[in-house]
């Protein structure tokens, strides 16, 4: 950080989905005498994390769209209280309650865009309102680019530089599932969203275990809030497909990056929402399997093909067979050069030190505009 900024940073949930842990991981990056203040929208586990870090966070209730309002007032309370230079907005629910919050108050707001859900009206109002719009990727500030009053920039995500034992991670998971030496991982990392495509991963099962193959799946993530009854879908599924024995459910894990390090591929099936429009705005998961030296298999989709190029093996999205045959393949012959790539890849763009250093350039011209 390289000018004496106060921040005040804001996420859009308490949960722990892959923006917030990229914004852990930038809070634990910028100079503590930076951060004037946090607040967390809603509840759920980040929270205590942050505190537990010794970082000023605030929780501000917001579990429905009718405490908007209200969450607005409580944040620009904070934000009088602190004074920061700058607001960063993690995420699209912050984004909107800090743009009410800083209603007539001369205090910039820098929104991080990490996803592409429910563009339209709202977005755009949001986005006019903004210094500048932080996208993680080229997709997710894709729907303004013809308009000449949103100004964005992309700085990816970043992730901190690890130690990567695969033999540990291959450890842990044998701890955590029961598994044979000779055991194929495959490796779901999300909450149990639709867009992220468990029920996607579930359907090719029965090709990758034909023939005898032992092959299990393990699914690291929780529910998500906003689809309460999507985790039973995924059950009942596994039922339906008699998958019962080669399929685990790990919940919300901490250790989920070294848990990745041991599963032999990390797929990725993850496909638009149709509720809200939702597709992958980076995949940090995927990039943290590169970082790991694990392959990647997915969908092309939202901002994967960007994010992670030749690195991993993508095929159109719901396109099941073509799925199939990529785990298949990957499971049985191993590419070292692109495990290579694929580490080269993170160390030269996805460092968490080039994150904090592009994002320190963005927040001083914001402040001096």
């Amino acid at each position: 950080m390289t000018a004496p900024l106060r921040l005040c940073f804001v996420s859009s949930h308490g949960q722990l989905g892959g923006a917030e842990l990229a914004l852990e991981t930038l809070l634990g990056h910028v100079p503590r005498e930076s951060i004037a203040a946090i607040a967390v929208l809603g509840p759920g586990p980040l929270l205590p994390r942050l505190r537990a870090s010794g970082l000023p966070a605030t929780g501000i209730g917001l579990e429905n769209r009718a405490q908007l309002l209200l969450a607005a007032y409580a944040l620009r309370r904070l934000v009088r209280r602190s004074r920061p230079s700058v607001v960063h907005a993690n995420g699209f629910r912050a984004a909107f309650v800090a743009t009410l919050a800083l209603l007539r108050l001369d205090i910039p707001l820098v929104w991080q865009k990490h996803d592409l859900a429910r563009e339209g009206r709202i977005t755009n109002w949001v986005a006019r309102r903004a210094a500048v719009v932080v996208g993680v990727s080229r997709a997710a500030v894709e729907t303004f680019a013809y308009d000449p009053r949103v100004q964005t920039v992309v700085v990816r995500n970043g992730v901190s530089n690890r130690d990567v034992d695969r033999a540990r991670g291959r450890a842990l998971v044998a701890e955590a599932v029961d598994v044979q030496a000779e055991t194929r991982i495959v490796g779901l990392v999300g909450r149990l969203h639709p867009g992220k495509g468990q029920l996607e991963l579930l359907e090719v099962m029965p090709d990758l275990r034909r023939g005898g193959n032992d092959t299990r799946v393990v699914f690291v993530g929780g529910a998500d809030p906003t689809e309460p009854q999507y985790e039973q879908r995924v059950r009942e599924r596994v039922d339906e497909l008699e998958l019962t024995s080669c399929v685990s459910f790990l919940g919300h894990r901490d250790d989920a990056a070294v848990l990745i390090s041991g599963f032999d591929v990390l797929a990725v099936p993850s496909v638009r929402d149709p509720k809200s429009g939702w597709r992958e705005g980076f995949g940090l998961a995927a990039v943290e399997a590169l970082q790991a030296g694990t392959a990647v298999v997915g969908y092309a989709s939202g901002a994967l093909p960007e994010t992670l190029g030749d690195c991993a093996t993508l095929v159109r999205e719901g396109d099941t067979a073509a799925l199939a045959a990529a785990l298949a393949d990957t499971l049985t012959t191993a590419d070292p050069e692109r495990t290579e790539r694929g580490r080269r890849l993170v160390r030269e763009q996805f460092s968490i030190e080039r994150a904090v250093a592009t994002l320190s350039t963005v927040y001083v011209e914001a402040a001096a505009e």
